[in-house]
Protein backbone atom coordinates (compact mmCIF):
# COMPACT_ATOMS: atom_id res chain seq x y z
CA UNK A 1 0.00 0.00 0.00
CA UNK A 2 1.56 3.37 -0.93
CA UNK A 3 1.60 6.44 1.37
CA UNK A 4 -0.69 8.16 -0.66
CA UNK A 5 -3.20 6.35 0.42
CA UNK A 6 -2.79 5.97 3.79
CA UNK A 7 -3.61 9.63 4.33
CA UNK A 8 -7.58 10.34 4.35
CA UNK A 9 -8.84 13.58 2.84
CA UNK A 10 -8.58 15.38 6.08
CA UNK A 11 -5.01 14.45 6.75
CA UNK A 12 -4.37 15.89 2.99
CA UNK A 13 -6.04 19.21 4.03
CA UNK A 14 -4.40 19.60 7.27
CA UNK A 15 -0.52 18.98 5.48
CA UNK A 16 -1.51 21.43 2.19
CA UNK A 17 -2.42 24.28 5.29
CA UNK A 18 0.59 23.50 6.87
CA UNK A 19 2.33 23.52 3.67
CA UNK A 20 0.46 27.10 2.77
CA UNK A 21 1.30 28.81 6.41
CA UNK A 22 4.82 27.61 5.77
CA UNK A 23 5.51 28.70 2.43
CA UNK A 24 3.57 32.48 3.52
CA UNK A 25 5.40 32.72 6.68
CA UNK A 26 9.14 31.55 4.78
CA UNK A 27 8.25 34.21 1.87
CA UNK A 28 7.21 37.19 4.94
CA UNK A 29 10.22 36.57 6.87
CA UNK A 30 12.84 36.05 3.72
CA UNK A 31 11.26 37.31 0.48
CA UNK A 32 9.33 40.18 1.44
CA UNK A 33 10.18 43.37 -0.38
CA UNK A 34 9.96 45.17 3.50
CA UNK A 35 12.12 41.82 4.98
CA UNK A 36 14.93 44.39 5.55
CA UNK A 37 13.21 46.22 8.49
CA UNK A 38 13.30 46.04 11.82
CA UNK A 39 10.62 44.43 14.04
CA UNK A 40 9.30 41.66 16.44
CA UNK A 41 9.96 38.12 14.41
CA UNK A 42 6.65 37.07 14.52
CA UNK A 43 5.19 40.24 12.87
CA UNK A 44 7.30 39.79 10.20
CA UNK A 45 5.65 36.44 9.62
CA UNK A 46 1.73 36.73 10.59
CA UNK A 47 -0.48 39.25 12.06
CA UNK A 48 -0.54 37.32 15.07
CA UNK A 49 1.93 39.17 17.10
CA UNK A 50 -0.11 42.79 16.41
CA UNK A 51 -3.86 40.92 16.90
CA UNK A 52 -2.29 39.54 20.41
CA UNK A 53 -1.54 42.95 21.35
CA UNK A 54 -4.44 44.32 19.71
CA UNK A 55 -6.56 41.99 21.90
CA UNK A 56 -4.96 42.88 24.95
CA UNK A 57 -5.78 46.86 24.59
CA UNK A 58 -1.85 46.70 24.29
CA UNK A 59 -1.17 47.80 20.52
CA UNK A 60 0.10 51.03 20.99
CA UNK A 61 1.78 50.39 24.34
CA UNK A 62 3.94 47.86 22.11
CA UNK A 63 4.22 50.06 18.83
CA UNK A 64 5.54 51.91 21.29
CA UNK A 65 7.96 49.94 22.53
CA UNK A 66 8.99 48.43 19.74
CA UNK A 67 10.07 51.97 18.51
CA UNK A 68 12.03 52.35 21.07
CA UNK A 69 13.89 48.70 20.59
CA UNK A 70 14.30 49.18 16.57
CA UNK A 71 13.95 52.74 15.95
CA UNK A 72 11.53 55.17 13.35
CA UNK A 73 10.76 52.78 11.46
CA UNK A 74 9.03 49.29 12.57
CA UNK A 75 7.38 46.24 10.26
CA UNK A 76 4.37 45.81 13.10
CA UNK A 77 2.81 42.93 10.02
CA UNK A 78 3.74 41.35 7.10
CA UNK A 79 2.66 43.78 4.81
CA UNK A 80 2.79 46.72 7.69
CA UNK A 81 4.91 49.30 9.39
CA UNK A 82 4.96 52.12 12.06
CA UNK A 83 6.60 55.49 11.49
CA UNK A 84 7.79 57.21 14.67
CA UNK A 85 9.31 59.83 13.03
CA UNK A 86 7.20 63.53 12.79
CA UNK A 87 8.83 64.22 9.70
CA UNK A 88 7.27 61.21 7.63
CA UNK A 89 4.10 62.95 7.97
CA UNK A 90 4.25 64.91 4.94
CA UNK A 91 5.82 62.22 2.58
CA UNK A 92 3.37 59.65 3.87
CA UNK A 93 0.06 61.63 4.03
CA UNK A 94 0.53 64.77 1.27
CA UNK A 95 -1.81 64.71 -1.82
CA UNK A 96 1.75 64.20 -3.80
CA UNK A 97 2.65 61.02 -1.96
CA UNK A 98 3.30 57.68 -4.01
CA UNK A 99 1.84 55.82 -1.26
CA UNK A 100 -1.36 54.72 -1.46
CA UNK A 101 -3.84 53.88 1.41
CA UNK A 102 -4.74 49.99 1.44
CA UNK A 103 -7.70 47.80 0.78
CA UNK A 104 -7.86 48.08 5.09
CA UNK A 105 -9.16 51.69 5.29
CA UNK A 106 -12.33 50.58 3.57
CA UNK A 107 -13.26 49.16 6.76
CA UNK A 108 -13.76 52.76 8.62
CA UNK A 109 -16.03 53.78 5.18
CA UNK A 110 -19.93 54.26 5.07
CA UNK A 111 -21.77 51.94 3.76
CA UNK A 112 -22.52 54.52 0.81
CA UNK A 113 -18.60 55.08 0.20
CA UNK A 114 -19.05 59.08 0.95
CA UNK A 115 -16.64 58.81 3.70
CA UNK A 116 -13.08 61.31 3.09
CA UNK A 117 -10.95 59.40 5.30
CA UNK A 118 -11.21 56.32 3.72
CA UNK A 119 -11.40 57.33 -0.10
CA UNK A 120 -8.50 55.71 -1.93
CA UNK A 121 -8.81 56.99 -5.28
CA UNK A 122 -7.19 60.27 -5.31
CA UNK A 123 -9.59 61.98 -7.95
CA UNK A 124 -12.10 61.12 -5.31
CA UNK A 125 -10.62 62.07 -2.38
CA UNK A 126 -9.76 65.80 -3.83
CA UNK A 127 -12.89 66.08 -4.50
CA UNK A 128 -14.41 65.28 -1.44
CA UNK A 129 -11.52 67.39 0.39
CA UNK A 130 -12.50 70.39 -1.77
CA UNK A 131 -15.92 70.08 -0.08
CA UNK A 132 -14.52 69.97 3.56
CA UNK A 133 -11.32 72.19 3.52
CA UNK A 134 -12.78 75.59 4.70
CA UNK A 135 -14.40 74.25 7.26
CA UNK A 136 -10.73 73.31 8.22
CA UNK A 137 -9.03 76.27 7.34
CA UNK A 138 -6.72 78.30 9.91
CA UNK A 139 -9.10 81.42 10.18
CA UNK A 140 -12.05 78.97 10.62
CA UNK A 141 -10.66 77.16 13.02
CA UNK A 142 -9.41 80.55 14.81
CA UNK A 143 -13.19 81.48 14.91
CA UNK A 144 -14.48 78.17 16.28
CA UNK A 145 -11.54 78.36 18.90
CA UNK A 146 -13.48 79.91 21.49
CA UNK A 147 -16.48 78.40 21.48
CA UNK A 148 -14.83 75.26 22.02
CA UNK A 149 -12.79 75.97 24.56
CA UNK A 150 -16.09 77.55 26.70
Amino acid sequence: MSLALEFTFGAWIQVLLYAAVTAAGFYNYFLSPIQHIAGPPLAKINVLWLTINEMMGKRSKSIHREHLRYGPVVRIGPSELSFSDPACIKELYSQSTLYMKTSRYKTFGAVNDTALFDTQDREDHREKRMMTSAAFSSKSVNEVEPLIME
